[in-house]
C-alpha cells in the first residue's frame, strides 16, 4: 500500500512509478481526507509506502493530517518506508515523519529523498528550474527511483541518502517552523486582471479549498501550502504575496514526454 500527496506531479509520478513495478495498491491522502477514508487494511507481507514533496523542510500539513487520522487494520510492524521529493534538501523530514509514526506506535524503516524540479516560489530566491534542468532533473529522479524500487525489494533499512543539506537541524526546527506558522496560508493569494475566470485553480485544488464566485476564486482557508492553483493558472493571473510576480510555473504534465513508459 502506498499513500501519497502531490499538487504538481513530481510525487504523483513517483508513486504511480513504485506501485506499477511492486504491484501496490496507491492512494491519494488529500483525496482520502476530503472523502473521510482513512481506514485501510493492508497484507500481512504488504509493504506500506509513504510518498510526498518537502514544504520547509518538513512533511505537508495535508500529509501530517492523514497519518494523524489514519488507521492501519492488521499492522504488525509491516516494512514502512518513507520516499520524499525536493528541489534541492530535506533538512531532518524524515525525522519529523518518524517521529509523527512513533506516536501511533509505528515505525519507519526506510527513507529516501529523489531530487525533482523546484516548485516553490514564493520569497525572494527561489524560483523554479528552466526547462533545461528542469528536464534533467526528472531522467535524473527516474533513475534513482529505479535504484530506490531495488532497495525496497531487499526491505534495506536506514536514512543515509536523505539529503539533508548544511543547517539540517536549524533549517526543519526553527526555519521551518517559522515557514509552517507564517507562509502555510491562502490569505496572501490574490488574482490579476489577467484571470479568465476558466476555474482551473479551483480544479486542481487536491483539498477543494477554491471557489469560484463571480468567475473569479475565493480560498476558504483549508490551504496546505502546496501552490498547485499558482503553478496550473494557465494565464498566469495567480499570485502569491509580494514575491511570485515574474516567476516560473511548473507542472510535471508539460514534460510528460519524459514520464510516459514505453
Amino acid at each position: 500500500m502506498i499513500f501519497f500527496f502531490s499538487s504538481t506531479g513530481n510525487s504523483r509520478l513517483m508513486a504511480r512509478r513504485l506501485g506499477a513495478c511492486r504491484g501496490e495498491r496507491v492512494t491519494d491522502m488529500a483525496e482520502s481526507l476530503c472523502k473521510g477514508r482513512t481506514t485501510f487494511s493492508i497484507g500481512d507481507n504488504e509493504h506500506v509506502g509513504f510518498v510526498m514533496p518537502v514544504y520547509g523542510w518538513d512533511i505537508p500539513p495535508v500529509a501530517r493530517r492523514f497519518v494523524e487520522t489514519l488507521t492501519l487494520e492488521n499492522y504488525k510492524e509491516q516494512y514502512t518506508y518513507l520516499i520524499v521529493t525536493c528541489g534541492d534538501d530535506t533538512g531532518r523530514t524524515w525525522c519529523q515523519f518518524g517521529r509523527l509514526l512513533r506516536r501511533k506506535h509505528w515505525h519507519l524503516d526506510f527513507g529516501r529523498a529523489i531530487i525533482m524540479p523546484n516548485t516553490y516560489v514564493c520569497l525572494p530566491g527561489f524560483d523554479t528550474d528552466n526547462d533545461s534542468l528542469a528536464q534533467e532533473k526528472i531522467r535524473q529522479g527516474l533513475a534513482e527511483l529505479a535504484s530506490a524500487e531495488r532497495q525496497l525489494s531487499e526491505e534495506q533499512t536506514g536514512f543515509s541518502m536523505m539529503h539533508p543539506g548544511s543547517h539540517a537541524w536549524f533549517k526543519t526546527y526553527v526555519l521551518g517552523r517559522l515557514f509552517h506558522r507564517l507562509l502555510i496560508t491562502d490569505r496572501l493569494f490574490h488574482v490579476t486582471g489577467k484571470c479568465t475566470g476558466c476555474g482551473r485553480c479551483a480544479k486542481t485544488c487536491p483539498l477543494h479549498n477554491i471557489s469560484m464566485e463571480k468567475a473569479r476564486p475565493r480560498w476558504h482557508h483549508n490551504c496546505t501550502g502546496c501552490l498547485s492553483c499558482y503553478h496550473h493558472c494557465p494565464a498566469h493571473a495567480l499570485r502569491m504575496g509580494l514575491f511570485t510576480k515574474g516567476k516560473g510555473r511548473y507542472c510535471l504534465e508539460k514534460f510528460k514526454n519524459l514520464t510516459t513508459q514505453p
